[in-house]
């Protein structure tokens, strides 16, 4: 079953759908399909409205509002100006964790590639067979692994992923406890 995640912008508005990735992690640990929540995103399905109305995310449900005609446009104050920027500063942190996350791994001088799709197709051969499998280089060659070698491929991968929300639940912490937005020009993703 392809679980649903519904998309909103920085102010909180239904922007579209798209299918929940699988947490690979998590998934083996707990020996069933766990689902990542990417920022600005929502489990919650909303509600269909009129064409007169727009859905708004407040944090825990839609809610509904009439849509605003250009002259009837409100200016931001500085405190919702702080917050539409600290929700942007989180999303280019969330995109620098993916672009990290799933940049090529190189093991054994070989740069191997490591997307959401290459991920899920080797967690998915690695847990289904006890013996060598083929894997495909990011060169487009390919290589015969071992035992020992997809553990050791898996363990990096694993790492890589590991790392990757560490550093982005710091950043998270960091932009949550800035007070003005100049403090968010200074936080910046720092793995490579």
């Amino acid at each position: 079953m392809v679980k649903k995640i519904y998309n909103y912008n920085s102010s909180g508005y239904y922007t579209n759908s798209s299918n929940a990735r699988i947490d690979p992690l998590e998934s083996e640990k707990n020996n069933k399909n766990n689902y990542l929540l990417p920022a600005n995103a929502t489990f919650v399905k909303p509600p269909v409205v009129s064409e007169e109305k727009v859905i708004k995310w407040d944090g825990s449900k839609w809610a509904e509002e009439d849509k605003k005609l250009p002259d009837e446009e409100i200016k931001p104050t500085d405190d919702e100006l702080f917050e539409i920027a600290k929700k942007d500063k989180l999303n280019e942190i969330y995109l620098k964790r993916q672009e990290y996350q799933y940049s090529n791994i190189t093991y054994n001088d070989q740069e191997h590639v490591n997307t959401i799709t290459s991920q899920n197709k080797f967690f998915n051969l690695v847990n289904n067979t006890d013996s060598d499998i083929e894997w495909r280089l990011a060169d487009s060659s390919w290589v015969t692994l071992n035992k020992d070698q997809i553990s050791e491929l898996k363990k990096l991968i694993i790492q890589r992923e590991a790392n990757s929300y560490k550093e982005e639940s710091r950043l998270i912490n960091s932009i949550n406890d800035t007070k003005k937005i100049e403090e968010l020009k200074d936080i910046n993703w720092e793995l490579q």
